[in-house]
């Protein structure tokens, strides 16, 4: 029973690494996709109000506005 149930471990361990051998390219592709995500996307606002907004904007230093939808 014990052999058994290596030997099953052992065939689904060889079935998984041929799965990924198999599809590779394609793994790698989301991978890297996933990680521009997270490296790329806007981080969330500082900003928590509109009154925020304005002493930021009226406090004499550059500021960046972006504006985008969720919709």
């Amino acid at each position: 029973m014990v052999a058994d149930a290596a030997s099953e471990e052992t065939a689904m361990l060889s079935q998984l690494l041929r799965l990924l051998r198999k599809n590779l390219l394609l793994i790698l592709i989301v991978a890297i996709i996933g990680g521009a995500y997270l490296f790329l996307r806007t981080p969330e606002s500082d900003v928590a109000s509109l009154a925020a907004l304005d002493e930021q904007l009226v406090a004499g230093r550059p500021t960046l506005l972006e504006f985008f939808s969720n919709g």
